[in-house]
């Protein structure tokens, strides 16, 4: 039985994803039994359109490459892995006009998320579940929360991204080959985000980045990082192949079980690192943020325990608590919209 990867959307972030997966494979030793499925029922026709496109590669990788653009939603039923890109995108930055955050995209993608979950669940019931739609780390709970999957099979694919900006900037500063580099990425995606230079080490031998970088190019990299999304908003409308090939990264990593590799992705904190539950419903809850995790065949195989400064770990516990009470807002404003429109209907159930 052939592995079916399928990839909710048919925008920007959804071609870059199934470009970037279908590439990876020429790699992936059982590539032939993997097949991809486009949805996008909002606009049907172009889904459909993709597909053929995608289709038109295979001369290039010659071999077959088994996708399929559709609008129909039951076709991603019994898929091993769904990946989600529905949703709004920040507006691409005008000048003169405010810049439009993350969070305030909360209240539109939230009910998106909510509506695919609960198809995703009755369609793909065994699926590990790939968000991409931001705010990455609130939304990434709202799909596990709204799923009702096992934590481990709830990932948000954000921290990954920063982690690719941060190598390729330290890349660009140095003149290093990104091969030689080895950084990571923590926390929240969006400006918030930990760049742990404790983790930063260059070459086999592991050397320390303060050979290769002064602060001030220190500075000018995490500046870089953390604003590279903000860039490509305001240039191209957004990522597409970064976001892709970060996707592809935890796809591969997810099937390959490499136990000696580690990749950060938003995941259910759990208490690690000392970040701290939250209250949510009369039950004790943990956030999703992004960690360096080990990936299997059932998701989340555990969150590896890197030797991260004290004030990187209170950064990460502080993150925590910020995306927290953003869940404890939107759940409780939800529930009181719930109780409004039960009065307004008559309803006398609390």
């Amino acid at each position: 039985m052939k592995i079916k990867i399928s990839v909710l959307g048919a925008g920007n972030v959804a071609i870059g994803t199934m470009v970037c997966l279908i590439h990876g494979l020429q790699d992936y030793c059982a590539r032939d039994m993997v097949r991809f499925v486009l949805c996008n029922t909002r606009t049907p026709e172009k889904a459909v359109g993709i597909g053929i496109d995608l289709k038109n590669m295979e001369i290039g990788f010659n071999r077959k490459v088994d996708v399929k653009g559709t609008s129909n939603i039951d076709d991603i039923s019994e898929s091993n892995i769904v990946v989600m890109t529905m949703g709004q995108g920040r507006p691409a930055l005008k000048k003169g006009m405010p810049g439009f955050s993350r969070d305030t995209l909360f209240d539109v993608n939230a009910p998106i998320i909510r509506k695919y979950c609960n198809i995703i669940r009755n369609l793909a019931p065994c699926a590990i579940l790939l968000n991409v739609v931001n705010p990455l780390d609130q939304l990434t709970y709202v799909a596990y929360k709204e799923s009702g999957f096992e934590s481990q099979k709830v990932i948000g694919v954000g921290s990954t991204l920063d982690n690719a900006r941060f190598n390729t900037n330290i890349s660009a500063e140095t003149g290093l080959d990104p091969g030689m580099i080895n950084s990571i990425a923590l926390g929240p995606h969006g400006p918030d985000m930990i760049l742990p230079w404790s983790q930063v080490k260059i070459g086999h031998e592991a050397i320390d980045a303060s050979y290769f970088l002064s602060e001030k190019q220190k500075h000018r990299i995490v500046k870089r990082t953390i604003s590279g999304g903000s860039y490509l908003n305001s240039t191209i409308g957004g990522t597409m192949f970064g976001i892709g090939s970060a996707v592809a990264r935890v796809v591969f990593g997810l099937l390959e079980e490499a136990n000696d590799k580690y990749v950060p992705c938003s995941v259910y904190a759990g208490g690690a690192y000392g970040i701290e539950p939250f209250s949510m419903q009369g039950r004790s809850e943990y956030p999703f943020i992004g960690l360096p995790v080990r990936l299997n065949y059932s998701g989340v195989k555990e969150v590896v325990k890197l030797n991260v400064s004290n004030a990187e770990v209170e950064k990460l516990v502080r993150a925590g608590a910020r995306i927290s009470r953003d869940l404890q807002s939107y759940y409780g404003a939800a529930c009181d919209q719930h109780r409004q429109n039960k009065r307004s209907r008559g309803d006398n159930a609390p």
